[in-house]
């Protein structure tokens, strides 16, 4: 079995004691899901975090072990008949997701076991653009056939209290 950083075989087998414990499953296969769990994770917050994070975060020990149990539920035990009309996968696999999610964007702060905050990283940078919504003037097709999207246009002129004026659109 591979070693896991962010849960555990017991820590699997205590979501669901009697359910577990009623089966034949091995802790190596209890490990394979923590291992899945554990990529999933570190795929999500790589980009922000140094991978694996360190200092035993609590939150991804949560993560990790909901995470692992959901996959273990969905492939080992219930039907998917049964799957549609449970309340479960919210709990094992939609909320921890969500969680994951907030950690990735900044939206949530992540601290380890010794209540200190895990500092994200600050060698990846983020390029923004104001003008994302819109379409690129340049692109890849020859310089006869770029264009300057028009509402980027009409919105550049409504932010400067201009009045439209079509000959300012680039042809």
């Amino acid at each position: 079995m591979a070693a896991v950083n962010y849960t555990s075989v017991d820590r699997i087998t205590d979501q669901l004691p009697a359910l577990i414990k009623d089966t034949d499953i091995s802790s190596s296969t209890l490990c394979s899901y923590a291992e899945d769990a554990e990529n999933e994770i570190n795929g999500s917050l790589a980009r922000r975090f140094t991978i694996p994070v360190s200092g035993s975060p609590p939150l991804l020990q949560t993560i990790a072990t909901k995470i692992a149990t959901g996959l273990l539920l969905s492939q080992h035990i219930f039907t998917q008949e049964r799957l549609k009309k449970s309340e479960w996968p919210d709990a094992f696999l939609e909320a921890p997701r969500e969680m994951l999610e907030k950690l990735a964007s900044g939206e949530m702060t992540l601290v380890n076991s010794a209540g200190t905050l895990v500092e994200a990283r600050n060698d990846v940078g983020t390029v923004w653009s104001n003008t994302s919504a819109y379409e690129p003037t340049i692109t890849e097709l020859p310089e006869t056939r770029q264009i300057v999207d028009p509402d980027k246009i009409e919105d550049l002129e409504s932010d400067r209290n201009l009045d439209p004026f079509p000959d300012r659109i680039l042809r």
